[in-house]
C-alpha cells in the first residue's frame, strides 16, 4: 500500500498539474502568501488558467520596497482574497487600478501614487489588527484602505468559530480584549507546509473531497490544517458578541493609525448573499409569483451592526450596495461564480468607486490661526503635497491699521514664549496688546512651525475682522445649522473667496475647529443687539 502510494506521488505530477499550496505558516498571522512561489491557477478561471507569481514578501503584488519614492503618496491595501485576485493579473486588481488613474489624474503635479496589494486568502479583521500594529509601519503607508467582506471576515479570527491554526480574539465578560495567538511552528506545521502541501495526492483530496465535506473540513479545522471558520456555528448570540468585537477591533486599528498620521478607508464588500437576498424580496414585491424569498437575518444584521460600529467610530467607509444590486440586476457579474472573488468587471467597478471615495487630494484646506494648533494638525498630512493650497485666517479685530491680532501678516521676528517666532511689536520691541472679538484668537505671537511655513510661502495667509467673523457665524448657522467658535468663525470667511478661486468641481477642507457654546454671550450681544 505504501509502495503504491509512493508510485502515485512520482506518476501523477505527468499527468496532474495541480495548483500549489499558497500559505505558509506565520508565527504572528497563523500563515501568510508562500514567499516567491509560482503556480498555476485555474480554480474559478471558468475553464482557462494563468500563472500566479506571489513576491518574496507573500503577496500578489510586484516586488516592493519598504522605503517610499520621491515625491509619492502611498496607499496599502489589506484584505482577503477579494484584494488577493490570483483570477486577474497582478496589474488588473483593483488595487492597481486605483494607483494607476490616481498618478495620471496628479501627473501635472509630478506625484505618483502608489498602492501596495497586501491581500492574502483567508485574513480576517483579528489579522488586520495585529498586522497594523505589528507591521504595517515598516512599509510607511499614507493611508490604508482594509477590504472587509461581509460574507466571513468578521468570524475568521472570532474565538468561538475561528480555526486552531489562527489567532483568536473575544471579549471578556468585562470588556477586556482576549487575545489567543497562532499557534508556535512545530511538527504537524512542519508536516503540513513541507511534506502535506507538496503531496500531489493530499492536494487532489483537498481539491475534490475534503473541501467540498464539511466533515472531512471539520477534521482538518480542529487539527489546525485548515484556516476557514465555522459560520455555520454562528448563533444570534454569538453574531451579537462578533459584532462588538469587531467594533472594538476597528476602533483600535483606527486610533492607532489616526496616532501615527496615517488614514483609513474601509472598503465593505457586500455579501453576495445578502445582494441576492435583496434582489429576492424586490422581485416579490413587484410579482407575488414570484418565488418567496430566501432573507437571511445573519447577514442583515452583520451588515447593520458593522457599518454602525464604523460610523460610531468615524471611520470613512465605502459600502456600494446599491450600486451592486443594480449591476447584478442587470445581468452583470460583479462576484466571480457568485461568491468569494470579483470578477473582471468587479475590480475595475470597485476601482472606479474608490477614486472617488476618500482617495483625491484636496485642493485647498482652510483653518484659523492663532496659537495655530488645529490648523498645523489639519494642514501636516499636506506639507508634502504642493499641489494643496494650505491657507489660514488671521483675527485683523478692527482692521489692520487699528486693534487686532494679524500676527503673520503684520509682526516682525521675536523671541517669545522661548522660541523664535512672529511678534506683534512697538517701536521699542516691547509686546504689543493683541485684539480679537476672538479669545482664542486674541494672542500677540503665533505656534513656531506656523512661522516657518508662511516664511517659506507654504501656507497663504489671510484677515478676518471682528465683523467678518461675526458673517461667518450667521453664514454657517444658516446655511449648514453648525454655530461655530469665534476663532472658527474666522476661517469661514475665508471660504467663499476660496471656493471661487478654485473653480466649480475643485474639493475645498474647511477645518470646524470649534463649537459655538462657549461664544454665545458675545455672539449674541453683537448679532442680535438690534433685537432687543
Amino acid at each position: 500500500c505504501l509502495l503504491t502510494l509512493l508510485l502515485a506521488e512520482l506518476l501523477l505530477p505527468a499527468f496532474l498539474d495541480l495548483e500549489k499550496v499558497t500559505l505558509a505558516h506565520d508565527p504572528l498571522l497563523g500563515f501568510k502568501g508562500r514567499a516567491g512561489l509560482t503556480t498555476v491557477w485555474r480554480r474559478e478561471m471558468k475553464g482557462g488558467q494563468r500563472l500566479v507569481v506571489i513576491n518574496r514578501d507573500g503577496f500578489h503584488d510586484r516586488e516592493r520596497p519598504r522605503g517610499r519614492a520621491p515625491r509619492s503618496r502611498r496607499l496599502v491595501f489589506l484584505g482577503d482574497s477579494f484584494l488577493e485576485g490570483y483570477q486577474v493579473e497582478i496589474e488588473e486588481n483593483f488595487s492597481q487600478l486605483v494607483g494607476g488613474s490616481l498618478t495620471q489624474r496628479y501627473r501635472s503635479l509630478d506625484l505618483r501614487v502608489e498602492c501596495l496589494n497586501q491581500g492574502v486568502h483567508g485574513y480576517g479583521l483579528g489579522v488586520h489588527y495585529l498586522y497594523v500594529r505589528e507591521r504595517l509601519m515598516a512599509w510607511h503607508p499614507d493611508t490604508v484602505v482594509l477590504v472587509l467582506f461581509l460574507g466571513n471576515d468578521l468570524h475568521d479570527n472570532y474565538a468561538p468559530l475561528a480555526s486552531a491554526a489562527v489567532p483568536r480574539f473575544r471579549l471578556g465578560e468585562e470588556g477586556d480584549l482576549q487575545y489567543v495567538p497562532a499557534p508556535p511552528y512545530q511538527l504537524k506545521t512542519w508536516l503540513r507546509d513541507n511534506v502535506l502541501a507538496r503531496s500531489t495526492l493530499v492536494r487532489l483530496l483537498w481539491m475534490n473531497v475534503i473541501r467540498s465535506s464539511p466533515a472531512a473540513l471539520g477534521l482538518a479545522r480542529s487539527a489546525g490544517m485548515a484556516s476557514t471558520p465555522i459560520t455555520a456555528a454562528a448563533s444570534h448570540e454569538r453574531l451579537v458578541e462578533m459584532s462588538a468585537l469587531a467594533d472594538r477591533l476597528l476602533r483600535e486599528t483606527a486610533d492607532f493609525l489616526a496616532e501615527r498620521g496615517v488614514g483609513l478607508l474601509v472598503y465593505v464588500i457586500p455579501d453576495p448573499l445578502r445582494v441576492q437576498d435583496l434582489l429576492d424580496v424586490a422581485r416579490y414585491r413587484l410579482d407575488s409569483t414570484a418565488p418567496a424569498p430566501l432573507y437571511r437575518r445573519d447577514k442583515a444584521f452583520l451588515e447593520t451592526q458593522l457599518l454602525h460600529a464604523l460610523e460610531a467610530n468615524g471611520i470613512d467607509y465605502l459600502y456600494p450596495l446599491d450600486e451592486f444590486m443594480a449591476r447584478i440586476a442587470a445581468g452583470q457579474e460583479i462576484y466571480r461564480e457568485g461568491y468569494g472573488h470579483f470578477s473582471k468587471l468587479g475590480h475595475v467597478l470597485s476601482a472606479q468607486l474608490l477614486e472617488q471615495t476618500g482617495s483625491e487630494l484636496p485642493d485647498a484646506v482652510v483653518a484659523c490661526v492663532g496659537g495655530g494648533s488645529n490648523a498645523i494638525g489639519i494642514w501636516a498630512p499636506f506639507f508634502g503635497d504642493e499641489g494643496v493650497r494650505l491657507i489660514g485666517v488671521e483675527a485683523s479685530g478692527e482692521g489692520l491699521d487699528g486693534r487686532h491680532a494679524a500676527t503673520l501678516t503684520k509682526g516682525e521676528p521675536a523671541v517669545f514664549h522661548g522660541t523664535m517666532t512672529y511678534l506683534l511689536q512697538d517701536a521699542d520691541g516691547q509686546v504689543e496688546i493683541a485684539h480679537s472679538i476672538s479669545a482664542g484668537l486674541d494672542y500677540p505671537g503665533v505656534g513656531p512651525e506656523h512661522a516657518y511655513r508662511a516664511s517659506t510661502g507654504r501656507v497663504e495667509v489671510r484677515t478676518a475682522t471682528d465683523a467678518e467673523a461675526l458673517a461667518g457665524v450667521r453664514l454657517l448657522s444658516e446655511t449648514e445649522g453648525i454655530i461655530p467658535a469665534l476663532e472658527t468663525a474666522h476661517a469661514v470667511h475665508a471660504l467663499a473667496a476660496v471656493a471661487e478661486e478654485i473653480g466649480a468641481g475643485g474639493t475645498l477642507v474647511f477645518n470646524c475647529s470649534g463649537r459655538g457654546d462657549k461664544d454665545m454671550a458675545t455672539i449674541s450681544a453683537h448679532l442680535f443687539e438690534d433685537e432687543g
